[in-house]
């Protein structure tokens, strides 16, 4: 079963480019992986280029030297469901922030991660709609 997530960014019209994630979405996998592989907009407008995904992970692009598929993947690339898989209908999509929370209310979203204005991933999770600094939470868990 998977931990499922949103990956958005906040753009400055209001309206946050959004994709689902299926696996991992907890913070010690997709959040560490956020804050420290897709820490610039340039990173995080790549990885939603290709819209919702199966997993997240350091890398974008595969190596084209090497098979990568929905069902065989390389090692530390994302898997996105149209690039690897050939379904449809899969693009990132855009949300005003209370469109953004219904959808996490009704798709039973566990974790949504925001890359804000200021190049900084927020997060906040289904039970709690108050945003809360990735790098910061993860830095306390480590120190505990």
């Amino acid at each position: 079963m998977g931990t499922r997530s949103f990956i958005c960014m906040e753009h400055q019209d209001g309206t946050y480019t959004t994709s689902y994630c299926h696996y991992d979405g907890y913070l010690d996998h997709n959040g560490k992986i956020l804050v420290t592989y897709y820490n610039e907009r340039q990173k995080v407008e790549e990885l939603l280029s290709f819209g919702d995904m199966s997993a997240l992970a350091e890398r974008v692009t595969p190596d084209p030297e090497t098979i990568h598929t929905f069902d065989e993947s390389q090692k530390n690339v994302c898997v996105f469901y149209g690039r690897d898989r050939g379904e449809k209908n899969t693009q990132a999509k855009n949300y005003l922030i209370s469109e953004l929370l219904k959808n996490v209310d009704e798709s039973w979203i566990e974790f949504c991660y925001i890359f804000t204005l200021n190049n900084e991933w927020k997060y906040f999770n289904q039970y709690d709609s108050n945003l809360r600094d990735v790098k910061e939470v993860l830095k306390k868990r480590e120190s505990l």
